[in-house]
C-alpha cells in the first residue's frame, strides 16, 4: 500500500468515527447543506480502504457503497472540490450502482473533509438526479459547510476544547443566574454543615455528660459504704459508660458521614451544572458558526418559527428584498410579493414561507418583489422547506431565493 494511503487511512482509525451511530451535530450540517444548496441527496462520507461509508445520509437508504470506481476515489486524487455536471455522461462513472440504478444519480459534487493532521478522511457530498452545476457562491458555501465538519472532526478526534469553546464556558459561568446557583447551593451547604457539626458536638456533650454522673454516683455511693449497693451501682456504671461510649463513637461517625455525603452532593452538583455549561456554549458555538455561514451566503435565508415570527434574515434576503426583518409576517404586504410582472398579488397562505410552516416543501417558484425600495421589482426563485421539532411537529418554516435576471 502507498505510504500516503497509510498514513491517510491511520488518521481515519484515529478519529475512531467508522460504523458509530448517527449523530446531529453532523445530520444538521448534511440538512443544512441539502436547504442551502437544493440538491435532494447530501452524504458526509468517510473513505476506508476497500468502502465509502456514510456517517451520515440525507435522501439516500444505503449506508455504505464500494470504494472502486465511486465518487469519492475520484475525489481522493482530485486534490480539491470534484465537480460532475452529468455522471451518465463520465465514462469513470456511467456504470457505478447509484448512477446506472439505484436512485440514479446525473450530478455530483465532492468537498473534500480533512483530519486534525490534514489527511483527507472523507467528503462532503452533493448528489442530484438531474444534470447541474455549483456557481462560486455555492462552491464557496460547499467548502463552508465541510470545513464546518472538520471542526466538529477536531473537537471530537482532538479531545480538548477550543479556546474559544473555553471562553464561552466560561462566560456562562460568570453570568449572573448561574453565578447565583452555585452561591446558593454552597450557602445551603455551608448552612447544614455547620447544622450537622453543632448536632454533634451536642450529642458529644450529652454522651461525655453521662460518663461524668455516672462517676459521680458511684463516688456517692462508695462513700455511703455499702458493699452490696455499691457493687450493683458499679456493675450499672460499667454498662452506662459503655453505652456512652458507643454513643458518642457513633454520634461522630455519623457525623462524618453526614458531612463526606454532603461534599460528594456538593461535588456532583457542580461536575452536573459544568456539564451543562459545557453543553451550552457547544451549542452557542455552533449556532455562531452557522449563522456565520448563512451570513456568508449569497442567497436570501429566511426563518420563521410555528407562529411565522421571523427568527433569521440574512444580510442577503435584506439585500435582494431592499428591506429587513420586520416584526410582522406578513410578508407579501411589506416586501410586495407578486405572482408575475403583470402584478397579481401573492396571498399569504400561498406564499412559500406560508405553506413551508404549514407542512409543505417548495423548489424552484419565481416571485417577483416590488416595494418602495424595489420599485422596478426583482425576480426571484425560491425554495422553501419545514422546520420539524424534534419530535417531528411543525416548528417553522425556512425559504432560500435568490434573485434572477
Amino acid at each position: 500500500m502507498d505510504p500516503d494511503e497509510q498514513r491517510r487511512l491511520k488518521s481515519l482509525r484515529a478519529l475512531k468515527i467508522l460504523d458509530t451511530p448517527p449523530e446531529e451535530r453532523f445530520d444538521r450540517i448534511a440538512r443544512l447543506a441539502q436547504r442551502t444548496l437544493g440538491v435532494p441527496i447530501v452524504l458526509i462520507a468517510f473513505i476506508d480502504d476497500k468502502r465509502v461509508w456514510f456517517k451520515s445520509r440525507v435522501g439516500l437508504e444505503e449506508s455504505e457503497v464500494p470504494l472502486n470506481g465511486s465518487f469519492c476515489e475520484a475525489t481522493l486524487s482530485c486534490d480539491g472540490l470534484l465537480i460532475v455536471p452529468d455522471a451518465a455522461a463520465d465514462p469513470r462513472f456511467a456504470a457505478h450502482p447509484l448512477v446506472a440504478a439505484g436512485p440514479r444519480v446525473r450530478f455530483y459534487a465532492g468537498q473534500p473533509i480533512s483530519a486534525p493532521d490534514g489527511s483527507v478522511v472523507g467528503t462532503l457530498s452533493l448528489l442530484d438526479r438531474a444534470p447541474r452545476d455549483l456557481d462560486l457562491e455555492q462552491r464557496r458555501t460547499l467548502r463552508d459547510l465541510a470545513g464546518m465538519v472538520q471542526e466538529q472532526l477536531a473537537l471530537s478526534g482532538g479531545g480538548v476544547e477550543t479556546d474559544e469553546h473555553s471562553r464561552l464556558l466560561a462566560r456562562l459561568r460568570s453570568t449572573p443566574e448561574h453565578a447565583a446557583a452555585r452561591r446558593n447551593v454552597r450557602a445551603a451547604f455551608l448552612a447544614i454543615a455547620t447544622l450537622l457539626i453543632l448536632a454533634t458536638v451536642y450529642s458529644l456533650r450529652l454522651a461525655h455528660r453521662l460518663v461524668d454522673d455516672a462517676a459521680v454516683v458511684e463516688s456517692v455511693l462508695g462513700a455511703a459504704g455499702k458493699p452490696a449497693a455499691l457493687e450493683t451501682a458499679q456493675a450499672h456504671f460499667e454498662r452506662l459508660r459503655s453505652t456512652a461510649r458507643f454513643f458518642s463513637v457513633g454520634v461522630g461517625v455519623r457525623g462524618l458521614m453526614g458531612l463526606t455525603l454532603l461534599l460528594v452532593v456538593l461535588v456532583i452538583f457542580d461536575r452536573h451544572l459544568d456539564s451543562r455549561l459545557s453543553a451550552l456554549a457547544a451549542v452557542e458555538l455552533e449556532r455562531a458558526r452557522l449563522k456565520a455561514v448563512i451570513d456568508a451566503l449569497g442567497d436570501g435565508v429566511v426563518v420563521a418559527d410555528a407562529r411565522g415570527r421571523f427568527t433569521l434574515f440574512n444580510p442577503a434576503a435584506e439585500r435582494i428584498l431592499g428591506l429587513g426583518m420586520v416584526d410582522d409576517h406578513e410578508t407579501s404586504r411589506f416586501y410586495g410579493s407578486f405572482f408575475t410582472d403583470a402584478g397579481e398579488a401573492c396571498p399569504r397562505e400561498k406564499h412559500p414561507l406560508a405553506r413551508a410552516i404549514a407542512g409543505e416543501t417548495a423548489h424552484g417558484e419565481r416571485l417577483i418583489v416590488r416595494n418602495d425600495r424595489r420599485p422596478g421589482g426583482v425576480a426571484v426563485v425560491v425554495t422553501a422547506t419545514p422546520v420539524r421539532s424534534s419530535d417531528g411537529g411543525p416548528a417553522g418554516g425556512v425559504i432560500i431565493f435568490r434573485d434572477v435576471l
